[in-house]
């Protein structure tokens, strides 16, 4: 949820309208899955939220793959997007102990 709420912040107006859109497809998939769950699966309800769940962390962590692909045929780095790659900048170590302060590890 972190990513997804900085990412907003920053987005320009299209990229927020897809956030928007994916993040109420998931609300929208999972209620659905949930209350299909308890009518219909007579006691299995979490076996199928579990089952739910592993498709939703299939479909995150493959994405990148996708991007990683274009990156790697067309030899362009354009596909990257640039928001969320800036948010996945670690700092490196050696630097983390003057940057922050010793609490907000």
């Amino acid at each position: 949820m972190f990513y997804v709420l900085s990412t907003y912040g920053i987005a320009v107006a299209e990229v927020r309208s897809k956030i928007e859109m994916v993040t109420i497809s998931l609300v929208a998939a999972l209620t659905i899955t949930c209350f299909g769950a308890s009518v219909l699966a007579g006691g299995n309800e979490t076996e199928v939220i579990g089952m739910f769940a592993n498709a939703i962390v299939f479909v995150v962590f493959s994405a990148p793959l996708s991007t990683a692909y274009k990156v790697v045929t067309t030899g362009s780095s354009a596909s990257i997007n640039r928001p969320f790659g800036i948010i996945q900048v670690k700092i490196h170590p050696s630097r983390e102990a003057t940057r922050f302060p010793r609490w907000f590890h």
